[in-house]
Order: C-alpha cells, then structure tokens, then sequence
C-alpha cells in the first residue's frame, strides 16, 4: 500500500501536480424540477404531436360523435384542421345558433335610381316568402315609403362588390320599420334564383339585435387564441355545448399546447411544425403563475 501511495505521489510530481492538491470531482448537476411548460413542450413538440394527443383523443370515440361527418368543422385529420385556419365561425351553424361573433358583414342594398339613389341599407337578415323576397334592414326606412318600382345592387358588405344587379324591382317599403320586400322574386332577374338570394349574407342571422361582426372572430385564428372560436368551444366562453364531450378534459400540459400553437401559428402551417413555447405569451403567464389559469370547471 505505502509503495502504491508513493508512486501515485511520483506520477502528480513529474506532471506537475502537487499530491496535496488532487483535484475535487465535478459536483453533481442540481435537478431542476419540470415546469408544466416543459411537460408540454415534450409530450407535444409538434403540431402532429398535439393534433394526435388532443384532438384525435377526444375527438375520435362514437364515430367522431365530435366531429369527423356529424359536427362542423371536420377536425378528424390533421389536413382538415389546418384547412380551418382563418375560415368564418358560423359555417354549418342554423342561423339562430350562430354566436355574435361568428356572424358575417352584413350585406347592403344600395339604390341606384330615383330620389333616393344613392341610399344604402344594411340587411340583417332575410326570408323568400312565397314569391317575395322579405328583407329586414339594420336601420329603420326613412323617406320615401310608398311602393314604387326600384333599381337596386346588394353589394356585399365586406367589399361592396356586387351581388345582384336588378332593374325596376318592385319593392315596398314599411316607412318607419325596419322591412322592405321585392315583390316577385322573377323581378330580380332571370340570373336570381332563390338559392342566390338564400346566400346574401344578413348582419344578425340570430336576429338578436346585435351585429357582431368585427372580421377578427374565426374558427382559428393565427396569433389569437382568444378570438379563436373553436377554443372559445373548449373553454365554454361562447353558447354551445363544451367539447370535448366524448372523453376526459385536458391537461394542463394540453392547454398549453393548444394555446401556444394558435398563438405562435406561421401564415403557411405545415403538419411537422413544431410548436414555438419558447415563443409563447401564455407559456410565459403559465411559467410565472406556475400553474394554467383557467376555471375550474374545465378540470371537471
């Protein structure tokens, strides 16, 4: 042993070393306890990840009782989820169902002759009665309100381009209220079929009063969960049953994934990208709470 000792004092000695000076081992590395957003960003590095663990999980039971062909929007694939970025919120709803924010720009009639040419007026919402064409306006009719026969365009209102044309519609006005109908659909022209004047779009197809329409509300939309309908689902914020409604809520890590997915979403997503929480605004919300701030009723 004392020989070993010696040689082991000789070989520090010719490298240079000093035996009283061995050096310390490398302290272990302290173990850093995961953070939610770590647990996320490891179960659900990407947006396949997430659509597989989340969407296609609660989504999948029944038949796609969710969605798939029973529900609006078609979330069963990957490709179908993309393809519901930036797209209106009311799409496959009933008209009464349709939530405030989901509801379209209202479309216009403008007149184009007589004393009132000029005159525009936003329809709310809109029924074929018959042969007649029942429009009701945001705005009550002022003026000139004895029937007469009208040269009109419905200009959509989201670009004013035109819809219809008409020459010498007959239409009657309710002075003071807020209808006006085209008698004689045939009127129109011979280019306006029922089926073309079902897709004018009204401002309240709720017809609740209120005109929602601010063009940010979609069923996802880039950068803004909370303008994002189909979370707005999730969280129970928007009329209508919260999904899922097949199997068991999500996980904090979940929520996470679905928010900072929709928050750090690309112009052009592809099904392999991966999921920027380091990007993040709730990730960093959820990093300084230390827990998902969301009603506890989501944890039922």
């Amino acid at each position: 042993m004392r020989t070993t000792s010696l040689l082991a004092a000789v070989w520090l000695t010719a490298c240079g070393g000093d035996p009283a000076q061995a050096p310390a081992p490398e302290p272990e590395p302290e173990q850093t306890e995961k953070t939610l957003v770590d647990e996320a960003a490891e179960q659900m590095p990407t947006y396949l990840d997430l659509h597989a663990q989340v969407v296609y999980r609660t989504c999948s039971p029944t038949s796609g009782v969710c969605h798939n062909t029973k529900e609006f929007p078609d979330l069963h694939t990957p490709g179908n989820m993309l393809d519901a970025i930036g797209k209106p919120c009311n799409l496959g709803e009933e008209p009464g169902d349709i939530y405030d924010g989901c509801e379209p720009a209202g479309d216009i009639i403008r007149l184009t002759t007589g004393p009132r040419s000029g005159d525009e007026m936003t329809i709310a919402w809109h029924d074929v009665d018959g042969d007649d064409w029942v429009v009701t306006l945001e705005d009550p009719v002022a003026g000139d309100c004895e029937p007469h026969r009208a040269s009109l365009r419905i200009l959509s209102g989201e670009d004013k381009s035109t819809i219809i044309t008409a020459d010498g519609a007959p239409m009657v006005v309710q002075c003071g209220s807020n209808t006006v109908t085209i008698q004689n659909i045939a009127s129109l022209g011979p280019l306006v079929s029922e089926a073309l004047l079902r897709r004018v779009a009204g401002g309240d197809p709720n017809r609740n009063g209120v005109f929602g329409y601010d063009g940010d509300y979609g069923q996802l939309v880039p950068g803004n969960p909370e303008r994002s309908y189909l979370l707005a689902r999730m969280l129970g914020t928007v009329p209508g049953s919260r999904m899922p409604l097949a199997n068991q809520p999500l996980s904090d890590p979940e929520w996470i994934a679905i928010y900072c997915w929709i928050e750090t979403l690309d112009a052009d997503p592809r099904e392999e990208d991966p999921i920027r929480y380091d990007e993040c605004e709730f990730a960093a919300q959820v990093l300084a709470a230390g827990k998902v701030s969301l009603p506890e009723a989501l944890r039922e």
